[in-house]
């Protein structure tokens, strides 16, 4: 029995953490994302309530890296002077909570047979569902906000929601996230033969 309660939560586990990350993405159809040529980063939504564990300027930099490298990748160029579009990025992380009903084998529960002490005609009895555990969990959420410089207007976000199941983990799971995010962004990157033309129309 103590065997089978592992089991069980270890499956429990891998249901909780081995699920794929939740990513969502909008953007508004009526913008041509590949007139823009070049970006600026500026703050974001800071976390109300940041859990030091899952905040520091490692972490920051790390993601501010690869937003970058992406965009560079689609042809786009840093520019801190007059951008086409800003970037900003929020990332927070909450206490979740996950329900998981174990169920037992037909050993232990289930529609199966039993005899009667006196004799050895079987008689059906009720399936059990067994038990319903619950697990806390930490989730992290990455948010990425592309804006028209000109109009102040958001024209694409993206965002991933994934467990993290440690502070040390953190790190390559932010990487990643942005990684994923920018699977659909709107322009896909460059091969590296193509020369993009860079702020050709600028005066």
């Amino acid at each position: 029995m103590k065997l089978l309660k592992i089991y069980l939560a270890i499956i429990a586990l891998w249901l909780l953490f081995g699920c794929s990350p939740s990513i969502h993405v909008d953007h508004d159809d009526s913008v041509d994302m590949s007139t823009f040529q070049t970006f600026m980063f500026v703050d974001g939504e800071p976390d109300p309530d940041p859990n030091p564990l899952y905040h520091s300027s490692l972490l920051d930099n790390a993601i501010h890296s690869e937003i970058a490298h992406q965009l560079e990748q689609r042809g786009w160029a840093e520019d801190t002077k007059s951008p086409d579009v800003l970037v900003a990025y929020h990332t927070f992380t909450q206490q979740k909570q996950q329900s998981v009903n174990n169920y037992y084998p037909m050993m232990y529960g289930g529609w199966g047979w039993r005899y009667y002490p006196w004799g050895f005609t079987p008689y059906p009895f009720g399936y059990w569902n067994g038990y319903q555990q619950s697990y806390q969990y930490t989730e992290g959420t990455l948010i990425i906000d592309v804006i028209n410089a000109k109009s102040k207007v958001l024209v694409w976000r993206g965002s991933v929601s994934d467990a993290v199941s440690s502070p040390t983990d953190l790190h390559r799971k932010a990487i990643k996230a942005v990684d994923q995010v920018f699977s659909r962004f709107p322009l896909k990157a460059l091969k590296h033969t193509e020369q993009p033309q860079i702020a050709s129309h600028r005066h």
